[in-house]
């Protein structure tokens, strides 16, 4: 199975849906449609340059996916944090590294953090 991207904001705190859904709706080349409940799950896609991802916000909204760790996920997370007004956590479905978006610059460090496998402290 391949990894996935996971991110949160923590875990009690479950995103907001309409903040969220309007982020993601502003992004360029992302699409999410929303089921009939507010808090029912939902999915999408999310395109960068050659590569894209599907999206999937699970029942609650206490997590999104991005299936897959290539660039456009990569893009996708922190282009997310740079929409919303929350700190964002990241890692993926293997735990091997654990970032704190907020406090990541670009999507080269956060790639550079995956690759790395580093543990953002205090997260």
């Amino acid at each position: 199975m391949s990894s996935f991207l996971l991110i949160y904001i923590d875990e009690n705190t479950n995103f907001d849906p309409s903040k969220t859904m309007a982020a993601i709706s502003s992004m360029d080349d992302a699409y999410i449609g929303l089921s009939e409940a507010e808090y029912s799950e939902c999915s999408g896609e999310y395109k960068f340059e050659d590569d894209f991802t599907s999206i999937n916000i699970g029942r609650g909204w206490y997590s999104i996916a991005a299936e897959s760790t290539g660039k456009a996920a990569l893009n996708f997370a922190f282009n997310l944090q740079q929409l919303l007004d929350v700190d964002l956590t990241v890692t993926d479905s293997n735990y091997s590294f654990l970032a704190k978006l907020g406090e990541i610059s670009s999507v080269e460090e956060l790639e550079n953090i995956m690759v790395q496998g580093i543990y953002m402290a205090d997260v």
